[in-house]
């Protein structure tokens, strides 16, 4: 395509994108640029393509703008058991050893589709597990599809699909799990729907991994052509993160595109004969092999009254925890999870230790002792909100959602403002209707109105106000 824009608009549009949104456009590429403007312009109402493009660098993006640069700057290709070769490796390889090692013991699965778009490739892990569990109701999976587009994860939730979504498919897929809607679109079957749910997450933006977007001790991720989008330096970031989202020995697959050992350097190459696939090293004992603590009674030594009780020096404390800190910003959570574990046994009652060992548990999947250690804060610190929302958080995962929703009330009670327990209870309440779920939403948004875009949620781990915003907006379906 012939561009109509100077080389020096485009130079600064393409800057600017790498800037705002990590999305990297080339001058072989500027055709593709110029042309999704010209549909990003239209639909934000902007007389031409220049006027827009002279507006948007000099400016900060807002969210919908965001979303709508998205929409149009990248291609959404998707279908049904897309790429296969890969697939193949989760179906014959990757799932199967996942299944033999939890079956019969913590029988428990976490994969994520991120990037997922309108959703068929989350599905498609959902009718893998399928077909390959007869037990499937004694397994809890939690399969997540997230994306950046509201309206692609509207689509997702309906499972309505046409043809075009189906191509190079077998003939059973359709046979087995769908029905006809008219007019050439086909109903995906709600035992397949129910196995699935959808977010909004900004892979460029979000922080993750967070127990708040449930994006935390994943088996398998999919990240399929996302990746090339971005510049090389946001790419490896966001690989890092989807580094520490992984449990040890997770999967992480790309498109055959977007291998690259410099960007997924933390990762060990698998090659198989027609897909090369990214595994996290498992140099520790995974998380679930660990004992959980026998009982949350463990008496805590006299004297100890203090923040700061405790048999170890002060200094030793501090260090210890300072460490342990960063251990856990850096992934490592078993390593942060040992040194607090030193640092709490003894009966200290530092609250900040206390958050840190729950959530490098939690980050583990181990989820019995992320438990133990939030039911042991709360006999310390019986009036902290926090651990209360966290206890919801875990038992939410555990499938434990009439207790979950008791620990919401109670972080409530104590903190009326904690705007992310309405927002708890909101996704609890989602499973019995969106008519429930809103009030829930709505009691979020007024406390949300209150806050600045940019301020840091409580207990969030970095989600802003106008974040969780449009994550509740695509909730509710704006």
């Amino acid at each position: 395509m012939a561009t109509t824009l100077s080389d020096a608009t485009l130079t600064r549009v393409s800057d600017f994108l790498g800037a705002q949104m990590g999305l990297h456009f080339p001058k072989q590429r500027w055709g593709d640029l110029e042309r999704g403007l010209v549909e990003a312009a239209r639909e934000m109402g902007f007389p031409d393509v220049a006027a827009c493009a002279g507006r948007l660098v000099n400016q900060t993006l807002t969210q919908r703008q965001i979303e709508i640069l998205a929409s149009h700057l990248t291609v959404p290709e998707t279908y049904f058991f897309r790429e296969p070769a890969s697939l193949q490796v989760v179906e014959s390889v990757i799932l199967p050893e996942l299944v033999h090692e939890r079956r019969g013991r913590d029988q428990r699965l976490r994969l994520w589709s991120a990037g997922c778009s309108s959703g068929e490739e989350a599905y498609t892990l959902a009718i893998m597990l399928y077909r390959m569990l007869p037990d499937l109701k004694e397994w809890h999976i939690t399969i997540l599809g997230t994306d950046i587009s509201p309206r692609a994860l509207h689509k997702a939730r309906g499972g309505i699909y046409s043809n075009w979504s189906f191509r190079g498919t077998p003939n059973w897929l359709k046979d087995l799990f769908f029905r006809p809607a008219g007019a050439g679109r086909y109903e995906l079957s709600q035992q397949i729907r129910q196995m699935v749910s959808f977010s909004y997450l900004n892979l460029a933006r979000d922080d993750y991994p967070s127990l708040v977007t449930n994006t935390n001790a994943m088996d398998l991720i999919l990240c399929r052509n996302v990746l090339m989008y971005f510049t090389q330096q946001l790419a490896q970031e966001v690989a890092e993160r989807l580094h520490k989202s992984l449990m040890d020995g997770g999967w992480l697959l790309v498109s055959p595109a977007e291998v690259s050992p410099q960007t997924f350097s933390s990762f060990q190459g698998v090659n198989f004969p027609d897909a090369t696939v990214y595994r996290k090293s498992a140099d520790s004992v995974p998380a679930r092999s660990v004992e959980a603590p026998a009982s949350i009674a463990t008496p805590f030594p006299a004297g100890n009254g203090g923040a700061e009780g405790g048999s170890l020096p002060l200094h030793a404390a501090e260090d210890s925890l300072a460490a342990a800190g960063d251990a856990f910003r850096a992934g490592r959570y078993g390593e942060a999870a040992a040194a607090l574990q030193e640092l709490l046994q003894d009966g200290r009652r530092d609250a900040h230790g206390y958050s840190l060992i729950v959530r490098s548990f939690a980050n583990q999947g181990a989820l019995d002792q992320a438990l133990h250690w939030c039911e042991r804060a709360i006999t310390v610190h019986k009036l902290t909100a926090e651990f209360h929302y966290l206890r919801a958080v875990i038992l939410q995962e555990k499938d434990e959602m009439q207790e979950a929703r008791l620990s919401l009330q109670r972080a409530l009670y104590l903190d009326p403002n904690l705007v992310l327990a309405h927002f708890a209870l909101g996704k609890i309440a989602m499973g019995e209707g969106k008519g429930k779920a809103a009030k829930h939403f709505h009691n979020a948004l007024a406390l949300l109105k209150g806050m600045a875009p940019d301020d840091t949620l409580p207990e969030s781990e970095g989600m802003t106000a106008a974040r969780l915003k449009e994550v509740i907006h695509s909730l509710l379906g704006r």
